[in-house]
């Protein structure tokens, strides 16, 4: 994807999310957004959410969307590893806990190196996370805002 770049986005009302989905007006209340951006059209999104406070520190990944014209390109991949580097960047080792909704999105997730976590709970943990960074951002990851 030419000129790709992210930014935490603060109110999502103000960005152009047609060809989306879901409704990302009602996810932005459960926590940060980080926005994937092609020169200046928003093209993905993922919601998180840090939990320092539990006995498990980790990252919870809400909704991950990417625009069907970007899908199968790495972009969703890509949105976790910057959760990921979060997780690291807060000391929770990289430990990124989501919910999967479909069975042919687990699969992406157990590609990735997730481990089921009971139902439809995926986690990452430490190594898997190192092993997406290091496939899909080589160089890291900056998050204008974040």
């Amino acid at each position: 994807m030419e000129s790709e770049s992210y930014k935490r986005i603060e109110i999502i009302s103000e960005c152009d999310t047609n060809g989306f989905i879901f409704d990302w007006t009602e996810l932005s209340s459960l926590g940060i957004i980080i926005g994937a951006f092609s020169a200046n059209e928003l093209v993905g999104l993922i919601v998180f959410e840090r939990h320092p406070d539990k006995q498990y520190l980790f990252n919870e990944v809400f909704n991950v969307e990417v625009l069907e014209s970007y899908q199968n390109k790495g972009l969703g991949a890509r949105l976790l590893a910057l959760v990921m580097i979060d997780s690291e960047n807060n000391n929770f080792d990289g430990y990124v806990q989501l919910k999967s909704k479909t069975t042919s999105v687990q699969k992406f997730y157990l590609h990735l190196g997730a481990v089921r976590n009971g139902g439809q709970r995926m986690l990452f943990e430490t190594e898997a996370s190192v092993n997406v960074i290091a496939k899909y951002l080589p160089q890291g990851g900056y998050v204008h805002g974040l």
